[in-house]
């Protein structure tokens, strides 16, 4: 199966500093353990049980007929690049609807393999080189205390930081959370001890409507890098970026939004998986 061959992937790549380790320590996890090559061995190793029990290598070999059920349920896009280059990813986590995941029968390590699946396609197909970082935005609107006081939805958010912060070391450039509610910071610390240090140093908090959430957005991901519905100026507009605002009048599909150019290549690449083995994408149920 060429396919198979082709998306294939493993932990240990060519450039990521494991081939020239003694202990074939890529240097991501190096840097994550400040150095302690006990730890960073402890580390790697558990990122290789990790991704075998899970069959992470192979993931994208495999159809994914919840792909759109999962998206539906936790919000998320790839709006394009930053300033740097970089990939961006946007979270809508006040928009997560674990009743939908209920209806639609989807568990919540569905939902993280899913999302796993397009951070394997990020870093294997889309931005490949070793040491590549990204810029995350964690758009809080729509939180509010009952979201926060619902052990699951705490538990499942915490859940995917774990795995980011333990099995994808050194990957962020950036983070920006925004639009948030003044009592944020109570949530923050619950969140704190899964964090690690080097990672705590990237985290920007912005209110809501402050002036500095538009800035920090234009500063990094740039103008042609942000969705319109992100911005002050377009307050009062239609802020689901589902809707027309993130397409410009000239129908141009690589704009910043759900219906970005990588977001349509990803989707394309999951449809044709399941082509390839006859197998419809489920429907989302609501």
């Amino acid at each position: 199966d060429k396919f198979l061959q082709k998306y294939t992937f493993v932990l240990k790549k060519p450039g990521d500093g494991s081939e020239e380790d003694p202990d074939s320590i890529p240097t991501s996890f190096l840097a994550m353990q400040r150095k302690n090559r006990v730890k960073a061995r402890s580390a790697v190793k558990a990122a290789l049980k990790w991704r075998e029990q899970n069959g992470i290598n192979t993931i994208l070999t495999r159809p994914n007929p919840m792909y759109d059920q999962c998206k539906a349920i936790f919000p998320r896009f790839f709006c394009g690049r930053d300033v740097s280059g970089n990939p961006t990813l946007i979270h809508r986590l006040g928009k997560i609807d674990l009743d939908l995941a209920k209806i639609n029968n989807v568990t919540s390590d569905d939902i993280l393999m899913s999302y796993i699946y397009e951070i394997e396609y990020c870093w294997n197909v889309w931005e490949p080189k070793p040491g590549g970082v990204m810029t995350s935005v964690l758009d809080l609107e729509g939180v509010s205390w009952r979201w926060i006081n619902d052990g699951n939805l705490v538990n499942f958010v915490k859940k995917f930081v774990g795995v980011m912060s333990a099995y994808y070391p050194q990957r962020s450039h950036c983070t920006l959370v925004i639009n948030s509610p003044r009592w944020f910071g109570g949530f923050y610390r619950l969140l704190k001890p899964v964090l690690r240090e080097s990672t705590k140093k990237k985290i920007s908090i912005y209110s809501a409507g402050s002036k500095g959430q538009s800035e920090a957005l234009l500063r990094v991901m740039g103008r042609e890098g942000c969705p319109n519905y992100l911005l002050d100026q377009y307050e009062g507009e239609e802020r689901e970026p589902e809707q027309s605002l993130d397409r410009d009048d000239n129908g141009d599909d690589n704009i910043p939004g759900p219906h970005s150019k990588i977001e349509k290549e990803i989707h394309n690449f999951c449809l044709t998986r399941l082509q390839m083995k006859s197998i419809k994408m489920n429907d989302v149920v609501r």
